[in-house]
């Protein structure tokens, strides 16, 4: 289930944490929550009135980024069936801390995002209600084997 949120972070913190960066995603603990946060250039999503009326599903995948082991952390949009946005998020396998603070933020079973559209300088929270821990310490362990 996805919902709007109140504003999980001010936009000028947002902005803070991409400063010189177009397009990117970033994971961050911000008093005492953990939040993801993506910012893209021009959004679908921030088109979209009622975020509630869309159908969502993560996918986790284990690619190869050149000689880098990466975990991929996707999210991807639907209405009817007709993909609106994709939101994807890469976790090195050899940054420990990347690792657990995804592991702490996968652990909620309410995870939170923000999303900054640079095109239209809107700034969108939302909250979504699933369990993915368990799926990407699978994901893990692969690397580990």
């Amino acid at each position: 289930m996805i919902k709007k949120a109140r504003a999980l972070i001010t936009e000028d913190e947002f902005k803070g944490y991409f400063e010189f960066i177009v397009e990117g995603s970033k994971v961050i603990n911000l008093k005492d929550e953990v939040i993801m946060l993506f910012k893209k250039e021009s959004s679908s999503l921030c088109n979209i009135q009622n975020l509630c009326d869309l159908d969502f599903k993560f996918v986790i995948n284990s690619i190869m980024q050149g000689d880098f082991p990466t975990i991929e952390l996707k999210l991807n949009f639907s209405k009817n069936h007709l993909n609106i946005e994709s939101l994807s998020h890469l976790i090195s396998i050899n940054n420990n801390e990347d690792i657990s603070q995804m592991e702490s933020f996968l652990s909620k079973k309410d995870i939170k995002f923000c999303l900054y559209d640079n095109s239209k300088k809107v700034f969108l929270s939302f909250i979504i209600s699933c369990d993915l821990y368990n799926e990407f310490k699978n994901e893990l362990a692969n690397f580990k084997n």
